[in-house]
């Protein structure tokens, strides 16, 4: 069987032509340092630099308001310099090219891995706001946990109405939930989503 690949392997083999060419090393796939400048940690570096991108950056001054390891912003700034998003100075680091780095985003976005609880909770409407009231990310390293979907929507607009509450939460924010809305556990009609 005759091959050719983008790499350089080939092997062709008819007549009295015969070519076997192997390349030793896999060139690394781009994908995996691209996608790993978009993952939910190193997204936080790229915001930062996105809400305000006029400043240089050093690596210590982005580590600390992202909340990231140094090694995480020195990989993350490594990528972006190779794509020709930011360009290094004697200052840092300066965002360049924020389109592309959002187009970027965009065509690279992989949604993050979620698993979707269905509960039932006796509170609704303002019982409910109130026994959460002072609760939802009160300090800086607490449970993690947003309104989302139509109970967002609420606070906004708040003719809206269904029956489900709906959050976003990480499992110490799901621990928290459980806890203050006493929770069980619902397999037909949920109120807490």
């Amino acid at each position: 069987m005759a091959y050719l690949d983008r790499v350089g392997n080939a092997h062709l083999a008819f007549g009295y032509v015969y070519i076997d060419r192997a390349v030793a090393d896999q060139p690394k796939s781009e994908t995996r340092t691209l996608r790993s400048i978009f993952t939910p940690k190193a997204a936080a570096i790229l915001r930062v630099m996105l809400r305000d991108p006029d400043p240089p950056w050093r690596v210590v001054e982005l580590a600390e308001k992202a909340r990231a390891s140094l090694g995480l912003v020195s990989n993350a700034r490594k990528a972006l310099l190779s794509r020709e998003l930011i360009e290094k100075g004697d200052e840092g680091v300066v965002l360049t090219n924020p389109d592309g780095l959002l187009k970027l985003w965009r065509g690279n976005y992989r949604q993050p891995q979620r698993r979707r609880i269905k509960e039932y909770t006796r509170f609704h409407g303002r019982q409910l706001d109130e026994r959460l009231r002072g609760r939802l990310n009160s300090k800086p390293n607490a449970p993690r946990t947003i309104y989302s979907s139509n109970s967002a929507v609420g606070w906004l607009a708040p003719f809206a109405r269904d029956g489900t509450h709906s959050f976003y939460a990480n499992e110490q924010g799901t621990k928290l939930l459980r806890d203050v809305l006493e929770v069980t556990p619902a397999a037909i009609g949920p109120s807490v989503a």
